[in-house]
């Protein structure tokens, strides 16, 4: 929850900014970008420029990075981003979400103030190296499941719902301690006893993938299976 005192909005109602966790005193010169999240990106770059991106709406999933070369940041478990050297552009990330979109403010002033700034905000410094709060304190929440194969063949964990995995989080997966064998690990796109992980009875592997419907195992024999586990927000 945020609290009110470090609100600094002259208005009765908390806007995007504050709502990410970022002083609007500080963000001058805000535009709105809406971006139609119905077609799938993998790294299209939009040209705009400030020292801060705050969500405003996002009903599906995305990911943003400002340079090609650093990894990737979860705008579902970072709602708010500032950037200290500033950016002159950003690379988007989703799947195909017919109907879904994101809204974002962006820019803001060299120098923007971090103090206040809550755990969810990520903070990426002038050395392109993300500071990640979230890694040290953790996350508040738990989603668990388990699968089994009715026959033998692959299975899409969380019955290939999507659960989008918070940055910095990881997924562990345990195979059951009565499995009748081996079970194989491996992606959605199709995994078998020839090109998946193998995980013996009772083992267990910690994953780092972006949702837990990105991953799946061959089951060789009837009834085998898993329970997984993960933090998220």
């Amino acid at each position: 929850m945020v609290n009110k005192t470090q609100l600094q909005s002259e208005g009765p109602e908390i806007g995007p900014l504050e709502q990410a966790g970022l002083d609007p005193a500080e963000a001058k010169g805000t535009r709105k970008l809406e971006i139609d999240l119905s077609n799938p990106r993998d790294g299209e770059e939009f040209i705009y420029s400030g020292d801060i991106l705050a969500v405003q709406k996002l009903d599906g999933s995305a990911e943003v990075k400002f340079t090609r070369s650093e990894d990737y940041i979860s705008l579902n478990a970072f709602p708010g981003l500032s950037r200290r050297a500033g950016f002159n552009r950003f690379f988007v990330k989703n799947e195909a979400q017919p109907g879904k979109e994101l809204i974002v403010q962006i820019g803001g002033q060299a120098g923007v103030s971090l103090q206040g700034i809550r755990s969810n905000v990520a903070v990426v410094d002038t050395n392109d190296v993300q500071i990640d709060p979230a890694r040290q304190k953790g996350w508040p929440n738990l989603a668990y499941g388990q699968d089994k194969a009715e026959s033998p063949g692959e299975v899409i964990l969380n019955d290939g719902t999507s659960l989008v995995i918070p940055h910095g989080a990881s997924l562990s997966v345990k195979a059951f301690s009565d499995n009748t064998g081996l079970i194989y690990l491996g992606d959605k796109d199709g995994v078998s006893e020839n090109t998946g992980y193998p995980l013996s009875v009772g083992e267990s592997k910690k994953i780092h993938v972006t949702d837990v419907s990105h991953v799946a195992f061959y089951a060789p024999n009837a009834d085998d299976g898993v329970a997984w586990i993960v933090e998220t927000d």
